[in-house]
């Protein structure tokens, strides 16, 4: 909150993020811990209740604070809170050890770190360089060096951070690609759909955290819903009803237009936010049905959001580059159909412009173009909306082959 540059703002951002990254799975581990196999699927499912209500205060609370104060507060809130929860932690929770002594992986850890990084530039990089040019052939080549010297290794560790025994197990496979696919999206929509509303339908950042409130508001509501019908109907029907709403919420999200319409936008997000909802009530609660070891229950519960985090890292990577590379290239053919040349920098020049109407005409005057405000603005809307579009369908076509893929591992393990 007290960053004076953008550099020291992001290298917190980043100490932040490792913390984070170490207490989610922690948590859930913990609840996986502290219950027994018959009541551990409903605690699950109130512990992704309660994340829930974490995600669906978070947008308002923040669109507030921007409305109405510094965005320092955004910062500056979370630490009473912080405090208030280690204090409580403290008191109440109770220490829990493995039976078997363990080790730190280090090795294995700095492999899927830099692989990992890899990878996600080798995406990011997409946006503006050739697929095979040098640069991207060389950050692929050692993503995938990387990621094999990594599986490699967790194969021969004892103590192997991800412990190939249990991933490759049907009900963690099934897990992880039911989180894969119904949560991982999340980050996608948390990312794009706050530029969509603030940019394509003028609302104000007040009203953007009430529009996303309507989504993540069924993060509360799904998770119970989802754990009862699995632990009370079907654990297929739980899981797959995460699947086919979130799948659903995708689909129709890639209809949006540059004015809504209004009711395709909140469909679209309460139809998404209880896919959502029902994978964070089944991911962990499938994976670790029937599972009687206690510690291999709490590690497959953090497993579970470990991967969860990964993909969705990689997936708002893959996401992003899709609607970067798309918008680019529909704004070249828009411009070019009206016999417009203008290179990339001056592209992105008009785009920082479109928000300032008049310094916008005084710089395509400066170019020699004729095309007015509106028409440019009209134009570079086309193309926002077909890289949005074109973002959430392969959003969605991944988490239908996730779909599938639970399917056919599903049907193997019978």
């Amino acid at each position: 909150g007290y960053a004076q540059h953008f550099s020291t703002l992001l290298f917190m951002r980043i100490l932040q993020g490792i913390s984070g990254a170490a207490l989610l799975p922690a948590s859930a581990a913990m609840v996986a811990d502290a219950f027994a196999e018959d009541s551990r699927a409903r605690a699950l499912g109130a512990y992704g209740s309660l994340l829930g209500f974490g995600l669906a205060l978070g947008p308002v609370i923040g669109s507030f604070i921007l409305a109405h104060s510094s965005w320092r507060w955004i910062f500056w809130i979370n630490v009473p809170i912080s405090v208030i929860s280690l204090i409580i932690c403290l008191c109440v929770t109770r220490e829990s050890r493995s039976s078997q002594p363990m080790k730190i992986d280090l090795l294995g850890t700095i492999l899927l770190v830099i692989s990992l990084a890899l990878l996600v530039l080798n995406i990011n990089l997409a946006a503006n360089v050739a697929w095979l040019s040098l640069p991207m052939l060389l950050l692929l080549t050692a993503s995938i060096i990387g990621f094999i010297l990594f599986f490699k290794h967790q194969s021969r560790h004892a103590a192997a951070i991800v412990p190939l025994h249990l991933l490759t197990k049907p009900s963690v496979m099934i897990g992880n690609f039911t989180a894969a696919a119904t949560v991982s999206p999340g980050w996608v929509c948390l990312f794009l759909l706050p530029i969509y509303l603030f940019a394509m339908l003028q609302m104000s950042v007040l009203a953007v955290g009430q529009y996303i409130f309507i989504m993540t508001a069924m993060t509360i509501i799904a998770p119970i819903i989802a754990g009862w019908i699995f632990e009370k109907i079907s654990r297929s029907i739980a899981i797959y009803m995460g699947f086919v709403f979130a799948i659903s919420g995708l689909i129709l999200m890639c209809f949006l237009q540059t004015n809504g319409p209004i009711w395709l936008i909140v469909v679209s997000f309460i139809i998404f936010g209880i896919g959502w909802g029902a994978g964070n009530g089944t991911a962990i609660p499938s994976a670790i049905k029937g599972e009687s070891n206690t510690d291999h229950a709490a590690l497959i519960s953090g497993i579970i959001l470990t991967s969860l985090n990964l993909v969705a890292v990689v997936l708002l990577s893959i996401a992003t580059t899709v609607f970067s590379r798309v918008e680019q290239t529909q704004l070249s053919r828009l411009l070019k159909q009206r016999g417009f040349e203008l290179s990339h920098e001056q592209l992105i020049k008009i785009k920082s412009l479109l928000a300032q109407p008049h310094d916008m005409i005084r710089y395509l005057h400066q170019l020699h173009h004729s095309l007015s405000s509106h028409q440019i603005k009209k134009i570079f809307d086309s193309a926002f909306m077909h890289g949005l579009s074109e973002a959430f369908f392969v959003v969605a076509l991944v988490s239908f082959i996730l779909m599938i893929s639970t399917i056919v591992v599903q049907r193997r393990s019978q």
